[in-house]
């Protein structure tokens, strides 16, 4: 059997799955996980359970650590920035005529990576 904890990044997001590593977890808890971009922010949406291996089917990442008040007000701030980013990048877009539609910003939850979304 594994244990299992389901985690959304953003408020409409799909739900990813990760190894609650041992920590007391809630859904509405933030939590800090490893993900292909760094360090990020999720919340829990579903409860830890219990559920087959077989079901798995990978081994899952561990949550790093529960959200601490800085690291939620680190996100907020962020997002923030994300919203001048994309003021500043379809303003490039729109001067040098590129065929792109731009869609959303993010960082990562240590402001090391911007992602543009097309």
């Amino acid at each position: 059997m594994a244990e299992i904890v389901g985690v959304r990044f953003k408020r409409a997001g799909r739900v990813y799955y990760f190894d609650p590593a041992g920590f007391d977890l809630e859904v509405n808890d933030y939590i800090v996980v490893k993900t292909a971009r760094g360090l990020e922010l999720g919340h829990v949406v579903t409860p830890p359970e219990q559920v087959l291996d077989s079901e798995v089917g990978r081994q899952l990442k561990p949550v790093v650590r529960k959200a601490e008040p800085e690291d939620i007000k680190r996100a907020q701030e962020f997002e923030d920035r994300e919203k001048e980013a994309l003021t500043e990048c379809r303003k490039l877009i729109s001067k040098l005529h590129l065929p792109m539609k731009l869609l959303s910003a993010e960082y990562n939850l240590d402001g090391s990576r911007l992602t543009f979304f097309l």
